[in-house]
């Protein structure tokens, strides 16, 4: 989740020994070192925007279900992005994450959670975005993705017979593509 340049999966390598550094940039290096400061603002920012989907999946799905009901994939879509945001969540991110909701006129703050606390939401979304989709091609699309969410969040929690079940039938061609 960024727009353009580095984005939050090269820390997530970098911090596991997926990737290994060799740019000029020191929010690099401290990464890959597992020396990361208090003032990373890569790692800030990358936080921020999974936590901008998450808020504005939030505030989009009780519009679309009031002003647009009929479109299911604009509603599944948004349970979608919402729990790809809560999966990425808990994969970059150490134990702790709070999952507070900004999308009303107030905040409100959540506890610290456990990864796998996270990621079982983030199966949660995906669920919800299977069960509402519609029969349309687009929403078609969509579930598949979704369930191939669900399928990588099992993974994480070690469930991987759940796992194979949440994407079976799922092409092996498939493509959640965007052209920009």
């Amino acid at each position: 989740i960024t727009a353009g340049g580095e984005g939050s999966w090269l820390y997530g390598g970098l911090l596991t020994d997926e990737w290994v550094t060799s740019s000029t940039f020191i929010q690099n290096d401290e990464t890959d070192q597992r020396k990361v400061q208090l003032l990373n603002t890569q790692v800030t920012g990358f936080f921020r925007s999974m936590n901008r989907v998450r808020t504005a999946a939030n505030q989009a799905i009780p519009l679309l279900q009031e002003f647009d009901s009929t479109n299911k994939a604009l509603i599944v879509e948004m349970y979608f992005a919402r729990g790809y945001a809560e999966m990425q969540l808990a994969l970059d991110f150490c134990n702790g994450i709070p999952l507070s909701d900004a999308a009303g006129t107030e905040v409100l703050y959540d506890t610290p959670r456990t990864n796998a606390e996270v990621f079982a939401v983030a199966v949660a979304s995906f669920d919800s975005a299977v069960a509402l989709a519609g029969t349309d091609a687009q929403s078609l699309v969509i579930v598949n993705a979704a369930k191939i969410g669900k399928g990588r969040a099992l993974m994480a929690m070690n469930q991987y017979a759940a796992a194979a079940a949440a994407v079976a039938g799922i092409d092996t061609s498939y493509r959640y593509q965007h052209t920009f």
